[in-house]
């Protein structure tokens, strides 16, 4: 399978994202937590949980996009 996020996680990066969706990312990609742990966690279904996650990850992609083009 394809990796959730592409090289390495760029703290300044995740430092763009919201408390919640840095939260996300963590548990999903640095901790390996399943979507079933995180919702539990969360008190929130999986599906919408997957569409919360989904859209922190294509923040994350931005901000790291935005950022290699200054450099």
């Amino acid at each position: 399978s394809s990796p959730i996020v592409e090289g390495p996680l760029d703290s300044e990066a995740l430092s763009g994202l919201s408390e919640k969706d840095r939260m996300l990312v963590q548990w999903r990609v640095l901790d390996e937590l399943s979507y079933e742990q995180i919702s539990k966690k969360l008190g929130q279904s999986e599906p919408a949980l997957r569409q919360a996650l989904s859209r922190a990850l294509k923040r994350l992609r931005i901000l790291i996009e935005a950022k290699g083009s200054l450099q």
